[in-house]
C-alpha cells in the first residue's frame, strides 16, 4: 500500500530566503533548468540524490556538495557546484548532458521532527537554480500500525502507531472516525528539547464496515491508509489452483487470510490470533508431487480440506484431508499431496 497524498503538511509555503533567490534567478535560466529530489519526502536515514535537467548548456554538475544546517535547525541550505565546459557546445553534448545526478548526501534535522532545505546550484560564480525539500528526522511509515495487521469486518480493530510528522506534535487524543476517514487529533507538546519518535498509543477503533480507509491529521494530510475486508472462508494459493478450507465442529467454517501465492492461515475467534497456517510447495520435479505443510497453533478439533480444482470433472475434485482431534496439536507434513501437470 503506498501513499495517495504527501505526509507533509499541504500549508507548506516557500521561505522568504528561498522566494528572494529565486526571484533573482534570471527567467532564462528559471525555463533552461529544473530539479527533482529522490526521495521526494526523505528522512535524516536517506542519502538524498537531486536530479539536475538543463537543455541547451554544456555545464556539468561535479564540483562538490557543500551542506549547512541552520542554528535554529528547523532549516539549512545546500549548494553544489558545477561548471560550463571550455570549447564548443555542440548539440550533442547538450543533450548528453541534458539530464545529471547530484548525491547530496544525509541531510541533518538536528532535534526537530521536521527541517526545510534550500538547495541551490551555483555554477560559474552564479546561482543557476534553486529548490526547497523537507527531511523528516525519522522514515515516516508507508502504513500506519494495526491490530490485527490485516483486519477484517468482525474484528475489534486497534490503530496500534501514530506517526507524528510535526515539529514536536504528538497524537492528543483518540481518532475519530467519519466514514472512511479516520481522523487522528495532533497537539503540541510542552516539552523542550522535543522528545524523540518512539510511535504512539494504541486506539479502539471498533469493528470497522468493510473498505479502504485513510488516516488523516486535523488538517487532511494523510498519514497512512488501511484496508479491511469481509473475512474469507476459502483460502486459494497456486493462482487459483488449490482451495483450502477450515470446518469446525462446532459449526461454521474458519476465516483465512492469504501470506502469498503458497501459503495463508485460519483463524477462529479473532483476526490476531492464528490457529492454523497452511504452505503448499511445487515439488513436482523433486517426486512428481505438490507438497503440503499444516502447522497447527491449536489443540481444538478441525477438518482442513484442500481441493485440486484443476483435476474436477464434474463435481469430483482429488481432496486431502487433514484432521485435528480434540486436546491434541497435531501437524502435518505431506510430500505426495497433488500430482498432474508439468513441473
Amino acid at each position: 500500500m503506498v501513499y495517495k497524498r504527501s505526509v507533509l503538511p499541504r500549508s507548506w509555503t516557500m521561505s522568504a530566503a528561498l522566494a528572494g533567490a529565486l526571484a533573482a534567478v534570471p527567467p532564462a535560466w528559471a525555463q533552461q533548468h529544473g530539479l527533482t529530489f529522490d526521495p521526494p519526502s526523505p528522512s535524516s536515514d536517506d542519502v538524498v540524490v537531486v536530479t539536475v535537467q538543463q537543455q541547451g548548456v554544456c555545464r556539468v554538475w561535479n564540483d562538490g556538495v557543500q551542506v549547512m544546517p541552520s542554528t535554529d535547525a528547523y532549516s539549512g541550505t545546500v549548494k553544489f557546484s558545477g561548471h560550463t565546459l571550455p570549447g564548443p557546445c555542440t548539440a550533442g553534448l547538450a543533450e548528453a548532458l541534458a539530464t545529471q545526478r547530484v548525491v547530496l548526501g544525509r541531510l541533518p534535522t538536528s532535534r526537530f521532527v521536521r527541517a526545510g532545505f534550500v538547495v541551490s546550484g551555483i555554477a560559474d560564480g552564479m546561482t543557476v537554480f534553486e529548490g526547497g525539500v523537507y527531511v523528516n528526522s525519522f522514515p515516516v511509515p508507508a502504513v500506519v500500525q494495526l491490530t490485527p495487521a490485516l483486519p477484517s469486518t468482525v474484528d475489534e480493530t486497534f490503530l496500534g502507531s501514530i506517526p507524528l510528522v510535526y515539529a514536536c506534535m504528538a497524537s492528543a487524543g483518540p481518532p475519530v472516525v467519519s466514514g472512511f476517514t479516520v481522523t487522528v487529533p495532533m497537539g503540541s507538546l510542552p516539552i523542550d528539547p522535543c522528545p524523540p519518535f518512539n510511535g504512539g498509543i494504541p486506539f479502539d477503533l471498533g469493528v470497522l464496515a468493510a473498505g479502504s480507509y485513510e488516516v488523516v491529521d486535523p488538517a487532511g494530510d494523510a498519514l497512512g491508509f488501511f484496508d479491511v475486508a469481509a473475512p474469507a472462508s476459502v483460502l486459494s494459493l497456486h493462482q487459483g489452483r488449490f482451495g483450502v478450507q477450515v470446518l469446525r465442529p462446532s459449526g461454521g467454517t474458519a476465516a483465512t487470510v492469504a501470506l502469498g501465492e503458497l501459503s495463508g492461515y485460519f483463524w477462529f475467534y479473532n483476526g490476531s490470533d492464528i490457529e492454523i497456517l497452511i504452505k503448499i510447495l511445487d515439488r513436482r520435479a523433486v517426486n512428481g508431487h505438490f507438497w503440503v505443510f499444516v502447522a497447527s497453533l491449536t489443540d481444538q478439533p478441525f477438518t482442513l480440506t484442500v481441493t485440486d480444482r484443476s483435476s474436477c470433472a464434474g463435481t469430483k475434485c482429488a481432496t486431502r484431508v487433514y484432521t485435528g482431534v480434540a486436546g491434541v496439536n497435531r501437524n502435518f507434513i505431506d510430500t505426495a499431496a497433488f500430482s498432474g501437470g508439468a513441473p
